[in-house]
């Protein structure tokens, strides 16, 4: 090779630039993100009040990160009883019960209009 560097050579210090890239930048983080939360503190501030639209973002979600889900609209309605389903997930007991006496997929089921809440 003219500059003495093999193709493995080169691999080695990209990987090892690539480590201290990532770490530098860790570093940084953690110590910008003390340095920020020390001054917040310092205010008697939080993040929500310099980005209020943090908080909206994350309204509804549990903060082990799983999330909760808001309730969804009723789009189906059990024509023989008092039993709703939006239509997402799996289809309540009684939307397989009418599948099955009825014959209908679960599309035609969706579409039919005598089961639109």
């Amino acid at each position: 090779m003219a500059d003495g560097h093999s193709i493995s050579d080169l691999k080695k210090q990209l990987a090892s630039l690539t480590a201290e890239l990532e770490s530098r930048q860790k570093n940084i983080r953690h110590e910008l993100k003390a340095e920020f939360e020390a001054r917040l503190a310092e205010a008697d501030l939080s993040i929500y009040d310099l980005y209020p639209e943090l908080a909206k973002a994350g309204k509804g979600k549990k903060a082990t990160g799983t999330g909760s889900r808001e309730a969804v609209a009723a789009k189906y309605r059990n024509p023989n009883g008092p039993e709703t389903w939006s239509g997402r997930g799996r289809p309540p007991r009684w939307v397989v019960e009418i599948i099955d006496a009825s014959g209908l997929t679960i599309e035609a089921f969706k579409d039919s209009a005598i089961y639109k809440a």
